[in-house]
């Protein structure tokens, strides 16, 4: 209960809110529940305030995931950090020294030399901590297969909300480079008995029923792409 969002007594719910609530409540009017929605609109007016909105009128938890351009299909479904439970991270500074890339510490120190030093160029906004310890890990496991142990899988925010039946709004889809990456969701965009996946570890993710998916994004603006079709056939309803 204390993840479920509250929102201010000053904000005054828009109708468009109750609409939404109303659709996934009462699907009657439609061939099956709605539970994938896309909010478009110019900046400010309201997306990710709105998706909030309905995840406190749903009384859910609401998780974020904001896309980059250069977000990864296996960032959507997770990422790899430090396995704590081990006695020593020590060998993993010991492999990151050898194959001369930063460490987990120094991405927490200096994030953006970190991220230059890995890919080669300066981080935009978009991107996060997360995607140099993906990097990292994906190095030093491609150098020594035992290093695996060295590091844990932790579940994406679309992950956790998909299988705990919350609200998960996707910030931005747009405006990733690849437009193939959301295609790896895919099945799990849909709604059923199908909508299963299985994860790096070999866990198989079952969609919860109730789970509700808000993509929210801009349109027409520098850098924006239209929503992968595939993607978009999976959308039940649309409010600009």
């Amino acid at each position: 209960k204390a993840l479920v969002p509250t929102m201010p007594d000053t904000f005054v719910c828009p109708p468009v809110v109750h609409t939404i609530c109303s659709d996934i409540f009462h699907s009657t009017k439609y061939q099956k529940p709605i539970r994938t929605v896309l909010l478009t609109g110019t900046s400010g007016t309201g997306k990710t305030t709105n998706a909030r909105a309905i995840a406190e009128e749903l009384g859910v938890p609401i998780e974020v995931f904001t896309c980059n351009p250069d977000t990864e299909e296996f960032s959507t479904v997770g990422q790899m950090l430090p396995n704590t439970d081990k006695e020593s991270t020590a060998d993993i500074e010991k492999l990151c020294k050898k194959l001369n890339i930063p460490t987990f510490e120094d991405v927490e120190n200096d994030f953006e030399g970190a991220f230059k030093m890995l890919f080669g160029k300066e981080p935009t906004k978009y991107n996060a901590q997360s995607e140099c310890y993906n990097e990292i890990a994906k190095r030093c496991c491609e150098d020594n297969t035992s290093a695996r142990s060295d590091f844990k899988f932790v579940k994406s925010p679309i992950i956790r909300a998909l299988e705990n039946g919350w609200v998960v709004e996707i910030q931005e889809p747009t405006i990733i480079k690849r437009e193939t990456v959301l295609e790896g969701l895919n099945a799990l965009l849909e709604y059923g008995d199908t909508a299963t996946m299985t994860l790096p570890t070999g866990e198989v993710i079952k969609r919860h029923p109730d789970a509700v998916v808000i993509f929210t994004t801009n349109l027409g603006y520098a850098g924006c792409k239209n929503l992968q079709q595939a993607v978009l056939s999976r959308v039940d309803v649309r409010y600009d």
